[in-house]
This record gives C-alpha cells, sequence and structure tokens, in this order.
C-alpha cells in the first residue's frame, strides 16, 4: 500500500471570525498523493474520538469545525494506507 499523504501538509489551522461559537475551531487543508502530490478526491477525515468528519472535494480540500483542543485524526482514501496525526488547536 502506498503512504496516503507525505505530510499532513498543507494544512492550515484556521482560527477564523468565521467560527461560530469561541470554543470551536476550524482545521482545513488538502489532502494529496504523497509521491505525485496530486490531491485526493474523497478522502475521508475523522477524528477518532469525537467522531466529527469531513470528505475531501475533487481539489482534496477539506474543512472541519471541532472544539478547541487536541485531537487525533484519521486520514484514509481506498488503496492507500491510513494514517493518523495529533494536531492542538487552541486560541492563540
Amino acid at each position: 500500500m502506498r503512504p496516503i499523504i507525505q505530510y499532513f501538509l498543507p494544512i492550515s489551522l484556521v482560527l477564523s471570525p468565521f467560527i461560530a461559537s469561541a470554543q470551536e475551531a476550524v482545521l482545513s487543508g488538502t489532502v494529496r498523493d504523497a509521491f505525485t502530490g496530486k490531491p485526493l478526491s474523497g478522502a475521508i477525515i475523522t477524528t477518532v474520538h469525537d467522531s466529527i468528519g469531513s470528505t475531501s472535494d475533487q481539489w482534496g480540500h477539506f474543512k472541519l469545525r471541532v472544539p478547541k483542543s487536541t485531537h487525533r485524526f484519521t486520514i484514509s482514501y481506498i488503496g492507500y494506507q491510513q494514517q493518523t496525526i495529533i494536531v492542538e488547536l487552541f486560541q492563540s
């Protein structure tokens, strides 16, 4: 199996004024093939403990609203090795 992504980059951690609650943060980014750099449409991104998830669009982009905290995310795509990353989302 090929690794799904080289690094979960570019990931933009966005704490924007569009946040619905002061206790939420927005995680957005792009899922790409580690070798070709091509975006992966339909990749599934979920939190491990909260069951919050999203699917990447045709350009590999995704966006998740999650509580401000440290989260473990899994990224999966058919034919690729599933990856898990840890991201800290706190107010700066």
